[in-house]
C-alpha cells in the first residue's frame, strides 16, 4: 500500500504535471497578453478588463509550478515560454517583425530550458 501511495505522489508531481502547470500559466498569459494589445491598438476597455481577468488567471498555475520547483528554475521555465510564444503572438496575430537577433533570442532560451531539464 504504501508502495502505491509514492507512486502516485511521483506521477503527480512528476514532469509531466510540472509542464501542465507551465502551459496552463502561460497560456493563459499569453492569451491576456493578446487582449491587451488589441487594447493597445483599439483603446476597447472590453479587451483590457478581459486582458487583465484571463492574464491574472494564469497565477494560478504560476503558484502551482513553485510547489513543484524551486524558484530560479520555475521562473525560467515560465518565463522562456511565455517570451517565447509571445513573440510568436506578437509575429503571427498582429504582424510585428521578427529579426535575426529576435530569432536567436529564442534558440538561446530554449538551450537555457534544455540546459536545466536534461
Amino acid at each position: 500500500m504504501r508502495h502505491d501511495r509514492q507512486v502516485a505522489l511521483a506521477v503527480r508531481d512528476g514532469p509531466s504535471v510540472k509542464w501542465f502547470w507551465i502551459a496552463f500559466a502561460t497560456g493563459f498569459e499569453i492569451v491576456g497578453d493578446y487582449f491587451l494589445k488589441k487594447w493597445s491598438l483599439t483603446n476597447n476597455w472590453k479587451d483590457f478588463l478581459l486582458g487583465i481577468l484571463i492574464y491574472s488567471t494564469g497565477n494560478i498555475g504560476w503558484a502551482f509550478l513553485l510547489k513543484m520547483e524551486t524558484l530560479q528554475r520555475a521562473i525560467l521555465f515560465f518565463a522562456v515560454v511565455n517570451v517565447v510564444a509571445t513573440i510568436l503572438v506578437g509575429h503571427f496575430a498582429f504582424g510585428e517583425s521578427l529579426g535575426f537577433r529576435g530569432v536567436c533570442g529564442m534558440v538561446f532560451a530554449i538551450v537555457a530550458i534544455a540546459l536545466l531539464e536534461f
